[in-house]
């Protein structure tokens, strides 16, 4: 039996190495295990959506197949949202996409914007997707390392001459980091000078502790070198729905279309008609869940001003990235926590090399099992260094 080559060599998914080591912990007879790790909404999907929903199966036309690009009217309410929100106008018709979420639009995006040998460059530390869609692709993946000195940016002119694409995400994950507007307009200025295109995943665009995120199609010219994906899942807890769209340049909107139509399938009717509720709401929800959120890091930082350690703040996004003590790598510290305190946490090495000396703690965990874990951190004194012994 013959297996592809791609995926034979396509990068392993380290979220499943932290799974593996959680399993065998429960297994041994565990029972108090705290997950830091995740990335998944704890909340639950307001009523509101749910309500819709629930209206929206009973429709007999969102019982068949709907339209590959989306359905009209959700089409319609996405170019409504970026008017209303981010003052964005779109044409529904031609630079817009509704897909599976945002990774079927990123991963739509990569295969239908690059050709093989081409250098499709992320900052590093990076969403480790990014690395398997250019793999798919056959595409050279160029991490740049960003570092905390610059706030998690990627310098301009760290930004390669011979760049074929670049992939953006503010807020970031796992970083925090935040891209003012003038930043994106000095993204569009180079790619235009260096005729590579953009690809913006805007996944948290609600979450920023300082300032809201603004759009990168914000920036002047932005539609002209590329496209922007969202993503309901961490706006409206709406992580398990898979609704998410790509907007921006309708020639790369087109070219989604034409891959999409052959690789994805279209979304259940009621679930884009709850989206448009979702989108069309007077946004409350995602302002309460910014202040739940703004709650919780509260809780991190006085947890972590009791261990008498300096907190690496982010100022967006739904993670905390944390340095680990000197001494250890970043998975060392996190076997440890986990071996020590039953408390899992991501390694800042499953994001890129730039990840590394980091790990990754989530907001999305309630209020109780935060404070828990940071107490367990402080009874066995789990973040002083490493002895070395030579």
């Amino acid at each position: 039996m013959h297996i592809a080559d791609r995926v034979l060599t396509l990068p392993q998914n380290k979220f499943e190495r932290i799974d593996d080591k959680i399993a065998k912990l429960l297994k041994s007879g565990a029972k108090d295990l705290i997950n830091l790790g995740k990335g998944n909404p704890d909340g639950r999907t307001p009523d509101f959506i749910l309500d819709s929903l629930h209206r929206s199966v009973e429709v007999k036309e969102n019982q068949g197949y709907t339209a590959f690009s989306g359905k009209k009217s959700a089409l319609e309410a996405i170019a409504k949202f970026y008017q209303k929100n981010y003052d964005v106008a779109l044409d529904p018709e031609t630079e817009i996409i509704a897909v599976h979420g945002a990774v079927v639009g990123l991963v739509a995006a990569v295969n239908s914007l690059i050709d093989s040998g081409q250098k499709v460059v992320v900052s590093d530390p990076y969403y480790p997707t990014y690395e398997a869609a250019t793999h798919l692709a056959e595409g050279i993946f160029t991490p740049i390392k960003v570092a905390s000195e610059n706030d998690f940016l990627l310098k301009i002119d760290d930004i390669p001459t011979d760049t074929d694409l670049l992939l953006l995400n503010y807020p970031s994950n796992p970083t925090g980091a935040v891209a003012p507007k003038a930043y994106f307009s000095d993204i569009v200025e180079v790619a235009q000078k260096n005729n590579f295109t953009v690809v913006h995943d805007f996944a948290y665009s609600n979450i920023g502790f300082e300032a809201r995120q603004c759009s990168f199609l914000q920036a002047t010219d932005a539609k002209k070198v590329g496209v922007e994906i969202f993503s309901t899942s961490k706006v409206y807890n709406m992580a398990g729905w898979r609704f998410g769209f790509v907007v921006g340049n309708a020639e790369i909107i087109a070219a989604i279309k034409r891959y999409h139509a052959q690789y994805y399938s279209m979304i259940f009717g009621a679930v884009s008609d709850a989206a448009v509720t979702a989108l069309l709401s007077d946004q409350s929800f995602p302002k309460q869940q910014l202040e739940l959120y703004r709650k919780r890091l509260n809780l991190y930082q006085a947890g972590f001003n009791k261990l008498g350690v300096e907190m690496n703040v982010p100022k967006g996004a739904l993670y905390v990235w944390q340095p680990v003590p000197k001494g250890y790598t970043s998975e060392e510290f996190a076997d440890l926590l986990l071996e020590k305190a039953h408390v899992a946490v991501m390694p800042g090495r499953f994001f890129g090399e730039g990840g590394e000396g980091y790990i990754r703690l989530s907001l999305m965990i309630d209020d109780a099992e935060i404070v828990e874990a940071l107490n367990r951190f402080a009874a066995k004194d789990l973040f002083r260094d490493k002895i070395i012994i030579k």
